[in-house]
């Protein structure tokens, strides 16, 4: 995979199935950004979506200004251009988000790996039952699912038991990701 403009790792998964972590430990790699769920600053779909602020809660942080001002095209390239980083990890886990930013970034020299991250139904049911929404989990995991098999055309497949497995199942799948 070459990296000569920077590559954004984007990754998939049905809610409540372990993309944040993920995320978070993929982005904490050196030469890597964590970016979060970035298109929700543009498709926001809860209250907190709407704040867009950074994670440090520095009233003076300016970490986005500058780059979520515009429209969501290129805003990886804002980002790349702000940051000198090789690797952006995006967690927005909309499929239509991954393919179109996907396109975009690749007509202009990026490269993109998608990851989905993969949590067995009975795991994502009780995630769902955990938070006391157990009656929408099925029909939300077969829509997600079938949505992304549609948009995303090539992807790695994460299970969820080799991130909390500890770091060696993680290694592995990275080391296959590349």
């Amino acid at each position: 995979m070459g990296v000569e403009k920077g590559t954004v790792v984007f990754i998939g998964s049905c809610s409540y199935s372990g993309s944040t972590i993920l995320e978070l430990l993929i982005g904490s790699s050196e030469g890597s950004r964590p970016i979060g769920e970035l298109g929700r600053a543009y498709l926001p779909q809860q209250k907190h979506h709407v704040s867009r602020e950074c994670g440090c809660l520095e009233p003076n942080c300016d970490t986005w200004s500058g780059v979520l001002n515009n429209s969501p095209r290129d805003v990886h390239s804002r980002i790349f251009e702000k940051f000198d980083e090789r690797f952006l990890v995006d967690s927005t886990k909309d499929p239509h988000w991954i393919k179109d930013r996907s396109m975009e970034l690749v007509g202009k020299g990026y490269s993109v790996v998608n990851v989905l991250i993969w949590k067995r139904p009975e795991e994502v049911r009780k995630s769902y039952k955990k938070r006391e929404i157990e009656r929408h989990w099925k029909r939300h995991w077969i829509n997600y699912h079938r949505l992304y098999f549609t948009l995303v055309q090539d992807f790695f497949v994460i299970p969820y038991e080799s991130v909390i497995d500890g770091k060696k199942g993680l290694e592995k799948r990275m080391d296959e990701v590349g």
